[in-house]
C-alpha cells in the first residue's frame, strides 16, 4: 500500500514538474516583453518596414509588444507625442503630410505620468538620444495620479535587464499575455496603405506607433453624439468615473509633473503640452458639478510658472469648437486637431505642419 502511494506522489510531481518546465519554456520562446531576447516580433519588425497593421486586441500591451521593439530600433528622434486616447489624433500625416519627420505617437488608453515615465525609461535602456521636442498630452487626470517621485525615477532609469524578469517565466498574466500576442501575431493583417485598413473594425497601427480606431469617424450626427454625451454623463454621476467625469477631491501631482519637466529640460528638450479639449456639454457639466473651474486654472497656472509651452485648451470655447468638432465627450475629431494645431505653426518651425484645406 504504501508503495502505491509513493508511487502516485512521485507522478504526481513529475507531472507538475514537466507541466512547469512547459510553462516556462514556453514563456522563454514566445518572450512578449522582450524580457530575455532582442529580437523583434514580426509585427514590430512590419512596423518598421513601413506597414499599417490591424486585429483583433492588436493594441493590447502595446508599450512592451509593439513601443518598445520600436524604440530599441529608433536611429534619429525628432518629435515624440506621448498621451492617452485624447491624444491618439495627433497622427504624423494629419499634422505634418508627406514632410521627412522622424515622429513618434505612443498612446495608452487612460495615460498617467508612469506611461510617459516609461516611454522616457525605454529611450534609456537602449541609449536613444531624446527627441528635439516631446508633445505631452497631458489629461487633467495626471495631476490627480498617485504616483511618487521615487516611482518616476525607477522607471526613468530603466535597467537594461533584472534578475526579477526571470520571476514572469512563470507568472499566470505573463502566460496569458503570451497566449494573446502568439495569436495576434499570426492573426494580424498589414498594408503599405491605410485605406486598405480602414474598412475593418479593429484598430490599426502606424508605422510611427500612432492609432488609428476605424469607429471613431471624423463626423458623426449632432444629435447622436448629444446622446452618447448625455449617457456619458449620466454613467459618471452614477460610477463617479474618475478619468471621464474628472471629479477629484483634489489635484495633488503638480510636484512630480514638475520632476518629469525638469527632468526633460536637463536633457536638453523642448516641451510643448497638448491640453485636449471636452466637448462643450460634457464641459459645462464638469464645470458646474465637478469644480472644473479651479481645476483649469490651477494646472494653466501650474504650466505657466513652469515656462512651458501650451497647444489647446480643455475649454472648447477658448478654441472655437462646437459639439460637431467631437466624436464623444472627450474626444475632438481629427478637424479639430488640425485647427488647434494650425493655430500654433510657429511651435514647430523645423519641420513645419500641414496647412489646413479650406
Amino acid at each position: 500500500m504504501m508503495n502505491i502511494h509513493l508511487k502516485w506522489i512521485k507522478s504526481f510531481f513529475i507531472t507538475v514538474l514537466a507541466a512547469s518546465l512547459s510553462i516556462v519554456m514556453f514563456n522563454y520562446s514566445i518572450d512578449s516583453f522582450n524580457l530575455f531576447s532582442q529580437s523583434n516580433s514580426n509585427l514590430a519588425k512590419d512596423l518598421q518596414n513601413g506597414y499599417y497593421i490591424t486585429g483583433e486586441n492588436i493594441d493590447s500591451n502595446r508599450v512592451d509588444n509593439i513601443y518598445e521593439p520600436l524604440i530599441r530600433n529608433i536611429k534619429e528622434l525628432d518629435l515624440l507625442a506621448i498621451g492617452s486616447s485624447r491624444t491618439m489624433l495627433l497622427h504624423k500625416d494629419t499634422l505634418f503630410g508627406k514632410k521627412h519627420i522622424n515622429y513618434y505617437n505612443f498612446t495608452d488608453g487612460t495615460a498617467r505620468l508612469r506611461h510617459y515615465a516609461k516611454i522616457f525609461g525605454l529611450l534609456n535602456r537602449y541609449n536613444i538620444k531624446f527627441p528635439h521636442t516631446v508633445i505631452l498630452g497631458l489629461d487633467p487626470w495626471v495631476f490627480d495620479e498617485k504616483a511618487s517621485i521615487g516611482q518616476i525615477k525607477q522607471l526613468l532609469n530603466n535597467p537594461k535587464f533584472s534578475s526579477s524578469n526571470y520571476l514572469q517565466l512563470f507568472n499566470y498574466e505573463y502566460t496569458k499575455v503570451n497566449i494573446l500576442s502568439l495569436i495576434n501575431n499570426i492573426n494580424y493583417i498589414k498594408s503599405t496603405k491605410l485605406d486598405d485598413l480602414k474598412k475593418g473594425k479593429n484598430i490599426i497601427i502606424a508605422p510611427s506607433g500612432d492609432l488609428y480606431n476605424p469607429s471613431h469617424n471624423n463626423s458623426i450626427a449632432l444629435d447622436k453624439l448629444l446622446k452618447k454625451v448625455k449617457h456619458t454623463l449620466k454613467e459618471c454621476d452614477k460610477k463617479n468615473s474618475n478619468t471621464k467625469c474628472v471629479k477629484y477631491s483634489k489635484l495633488n501631482n503638480f510636484k512630480e509633473v514638475k520632476y518629469l519637466f525638469n527632468y526633460l529640460k536637463n536633457r536638453g528638450v523642448n516641451i510643448i503640452v497638448y491640453l485636449a479639449p471636452f466637448e462643450p456639454t460634457f464641459y459645462q457639466h464638469i464645470v458646474k458639478y465637478n469644480n472644473f473651474t479651479k481645476y483649469n486654472s490651477d494646472i494653466l497656472e501650474f504650466l505657466s510658472k513652469n515656462n512651458i509651452e501650451i497647444i489647446g485648451s480643455y475649454n472648447p470655447a477658448d478654441l472655437n469648437l462646437t459639439s460637431s468638432y467631437f466624436l464623444d465627450s472627450v474626444h475632438p475629431n481629427e478637424n479639430a486637431v488640425k485647427q488647434i494645431f494650425n493655430k500654433n505653426k510657429d511651435l514647430f518651425p523645423k519641420w513645419g505642419l500641414t496647412p489646413i484645406k479650406e
